[in-house]
């Protein structure tokens, strides 16, 4: 039995079908190219609900959603856009801006580089962290979706939660993979967003990640490995690393659990975000995540996220 567990799913929590109550779909595009933008997150903070844009850009809001209500649209490389639910409803959807990441210059010396591997490399532990769908339920993104019974089941603050780790790079340090383990998996698919955010000095979080890096797991357990090496990041000084549950597929009459284990901790080094809030909750614990990659002694600049 685990000591306790960390759950970024809900359970199922249901609602009368979006079109039974005159509810629309609308869009999030890019404001320039006005192609869809995949899995960006639609929240309402100061009345506690959010959703998920699927995979085509496209989201419905909660029957209980007012129209002065004022809805924050964040996707990873754009400008986050605060408007009412009445302005996307006039203009028929969200568009966003891309948001150029300034980086930050590194200096290292290119003639000393050493492999590294930080993080928990051991795959036992007492603490679970749980992505869990319930019965009945075959959701993707925001768009409600029929099930073979005929049932339609919303869940609200499933996907968009996020999960990390605090890692400390204490040199300049090149991550080519990220690997996590799975002790038990029953979904047939489960998509995850990574998301970076380096500590400040005033212990704010910065997202420095201008781009839409996706990991697709089709089944399985045990160690997975994110292949993260083209996306060339260098990151030095303190950081959490996170990953957003975006997509799932799953049997609509089987409920889905995916746990990664991890140990108790000292230390607040795993950090959870539900959608709908600014704010993250840091728990005693270590998940069994670690990065491997390069690292270089100070010397050469280079660029970092």
């Amino acid at each position: 039995m685990c000591l306790f567990r960390f759950c970024v799913g809900w359970m199922i929590m249901c609602f009368p079908p979006f079109w039974a109550q005159a509810q629309s779909m609308w869009s999030v595009k890019d404001a320039s190219s006005l192609e869809p933008i995949a899995y960006a997150k639609v929240y309402c903070e100061v009345k506690g609900y959010g959703v998920l844009a699927n995979a085509s850009g496209f989201f419905s809001l909660p029957i209980h959603a007012a129209p002065s209500d004022v809805l924050n649209v964040t996707c990873v490389g754009y400008k986050p856009l605060s408007l009412t639910v009445a302005t996307v409803m006039a203009a028929g959807g969200v568009l966003l801006t891309e948001d150029a990441i300034e980086t930050q210059e590194v200096v290292i010396e290119a003639s000393s580089v050493k492999p590294v591997a930080i993080g928990l490399q051991k795959s036992g532990g007492k603490i679970e962290l749980e992505f869990s769908a319930s019965l009945n339920e075959r959701y993707f993104g925001s768009i409600p979706v029929l099930t073979e019974s005929g049932d339609t089941v919303l869940v609200q603050g499933t996907l968009g939660h996020e999960a990390g780790v605090r890692v400390l790079f204490k040199r300049p340090t090149r991550v080519n993979t990220i690997h996590f383990f799975v002790r038990e998996n029953t979904f047939e698919a489960i998509t995850f967003r990574l998301h970076i955010y380096k500590f400040e000095q005033d212990g704010s979080r910065k997202s420095v990640l201008g781009q839409n890096i996706l990991f697709k797991m089709d089944g399985g357990t045990g160690w997975q490995s994110w292949d993260v090496a083209q996306s060339q990041l260098l990151l030095d000084g303190e950081y959490l690393i996170s990953f957003e549950w975006v997509d799932f597929l799953k049997e609509p009459t089987q409920t889905a659990i995916l746990l990664i284990p991890g140990d108790k901790r000292y230390d607040n080094d795993t950090w959870v975000k539900k959608i709908d809030q600014r704010d993250w909750f840091s728990y005693l614990a270590e998940l069994s995540i670690w990065f491997e990659g390069f690292q270089y002694s100070r010397g050469k600049a280079a660029k970092s996220p």
